[in-house]
């Protein structure tokens, strides 16, 4: 069975995870649960810190027994004056206890990061690039957006977008009366309409590659010192 696949999985998963989590400060959040890290106080970057390139993956369930597969990698570093974040999600629907098509769900999966910026202000420009993906298993009406936040305020939203597919997004805003240290929430958010299909039962072997590699929806964020930003 799918479901009890996962669970072994996300055993094995945990093992292999948790260990570089005890010592990284970025958190992964999910409509308001924390699954990843420390979500209350995710943690500070100081000049010359880095996190490096960090897999997860986890089951997320509504309180109607709709399941989700979540998973994707994240990574962020404040060097040379530059922050940089980068931050990759994916989600799909797997069943529930009724085996039937999804009701309508909204997944908001957030990551979070703080900065110090030790010297100058962080107030300036910023640009962000989002790959969206809306699976082909999806019902008429699904959508993705994204969108990333810099102590509340927002570079601009990315999305929506109804898919089946990817699509990449940019945006750009100049922020002020920003804060430091600052709050850093790079935001994705899946609207699955009811109907939504479980996707085919994969292989344990093919869950696990899934977890640790991700389904390409990369994002990226960096604020240079003269308050340019670039997205790659």
């Amino acid at each position: 069975m799918l479901l009890s696949n996962l669970k072994r999985l996300s055993n094995l998963t945990a093992i292999l995870v948790a260990a570089p989590l005890l010592c990284l400060p970025a958190a992964v959040q999910v409509n308001g649960t924390c699954e990843v890290g420390t979500c209350a106080t995710p943690g500070t970057l100081n000049s010359g810190d880095s996190v490096p390139s960090t897999p997860f993956s986890f089951v997320f369930t509504f309180a109607d027994t709709d399941k989700y597969f979540v998973n994707g990698d994240y990574s962020a570093s404040y060097t040379g004056g530059a922050t940089h974040i980068a931050f990759t999600a994916n989600a799909n629907y797997i069943g529930n206890s009724t085996n039937t098509t999804s009701g309508h769900d909204t997944l908001t999966i957030d990551l979070l990061q703080d900065y110090n910026f030790t010297t100058g202000s962080p107030d300036g420009t910023y640009h962000s690039h989002a790959k969206l993906n809306v699976p082909g298993s999806a019902a008429a009406g699904s959508f993705a957006e994204a969108q990333v936040f810099y102590d509340g305020q927002s570079t601009g939203l990315m999305g929506p977008y109804s898919g089946p597919g990817t699509k990449d997004f940019f945006t750009s805003k100049t922020l002020s009366g920003l804060t430091n240290p600052i709050d850093v929430d790079f935001q994705y958010v899946f609207n699955f309409a009811a109907g939504t299909t479980a996707i085919p039962e994969p292989t344990e072997a093919g869950l696990f590659a899934l977890g640790l590699i991700g389904l390409a929806i990369p994002a990226v964020l960096r604020r240079r010192r003269n308050r340019a930003a670039e997205a790659r």
